[in-house]
This record gives C-alpha cells, sequence and structure tokens, in this order.
C-alpha cells in the first residue's frame, strides 16, 4: 500500500483560489470566468 510519507514536504501550504479543490478535472471556462468575476467584484478591497 502506497502512503504519503515517502512524498516530498512542500515549502508552504498551497495558498489561493485552486479550481482543482472545487471542480477537479471538469472545470470549464464557464466556472472559471464566473469565479474570477465574484473575486473581482466582492474581494478586491481584501487584497
Amino acid at each position: 500500500m502506497a502512503t504519503t510519507e515517502d512524498l516530498p514536504k512542500a515549502w508552504r501550504p498551497p495558498m489561493g483560489w485552486n479550481s482543482w479543490d472545487s471542480y477537479g478535472t471538469t472545470v470549464t471556462d464557464r466556472e472559471v470566468l464566473a469565479n474570477a468575476r465574484f473575486m473581482a467584484d466582492h474581494l478586491k478591497d481584501a487584497g
């Protein structure tokens, strides 16, 4: 059985939005653009 113990460790955890976490391999351009639009409209003040 494979384990993650032998895998290299990340220097830092993944940060930011990642389509893989939400959609896996089924993400579409429409969904990416909708997320980008939401971030631009609602998260701009957060940096």
